[in-house]
């Protein structure tokens, strides 16, 4: 759907109305830069004032993107008909990973709890044989940025894993699904900020 690019995506935000008791669309949301067989909006969380929208086939090597909008609507327009600011874009190999491999599928999974982000990548290649999976850790900064703080691995690599192919997180809790049938559960410590495997 939408910017005249086939199956470059769309999300649309919802905002509930007490009064009347009905959900109206707000704003939709296409990427920046739309791209055929993008699939921006394949997966979409929402906490407060952030939402943040995947691409699993966009950007370089189609290895995914993901797009943060937060709520800031313009003070100088009564009604900001576009309340929702396209703040950051935040790719796979940001800090330590180089890309390597085609459509690792980052931001096919997402999940936010307060000022921590969670992007799966369920065909990342850990080792240019095997495909495992992996899951990126955003943390925000002072200055309101979402920085790479963690990558998530399962202790035991396995051919086909398809590790972070679901994610989702509470607090300072994070499961994260496997095609091999298992959940893995990572806690972050409170002295370190450290994500340890539970």
């Amino acid at each position: 759907r939408s910017n005249d690019e086939f199956e470059s995506g769309a999300a649309f935000v919802f905002r509930w109305d007490p009064a009347q008791e009905v959900w109206n669309e707000e704003q939709e949301l296409t990427a920046p830069f739309p791209e055929q067989w993008g699939h921006f909006g394949a997966d979409v969380a929402v906490s407060n004032d952030v939402v943040i929208v995947g691409a699993p086939d966009m950007g370089a090597s189609d290895n995914g993107m993901a797009f943060i909008y937060h709520y800031a609507p313009d003070p100088n327009l009564p009604s900001d008909p576009e309340p929702w600011k396209l703040h950051q874009e935040i790719f796979e190999h940001s800090q330590w990973d180089q890309g390597d491999q085609y459509t690792d599928q980052f931001g096919s999974s997402l999940s936010i709890s307060g000022d921590v982000i969670v992007v799966g990548a369920y065909q990342f290649n850990t080792d240019f044989a095997n495909i495992t999976g992996k899951a990126f850790v955003y943390e925000q900064n002072e200055t309101g940025d979402w920085e790479l703080t963690a990558n998530l691995l399962p202790q035991q690599l396995a051919w086909l894993d398809y590790f972070a192919g679901s994610v989702s997180i509470s607090g300072d809790a994070i499961a994260i699904g496997s095609s091999n049938g298992s959940l893995y559960l990572f806690e972050r410590d409170s002295v370190t900020g450290q994500w340890t495997s539970e």
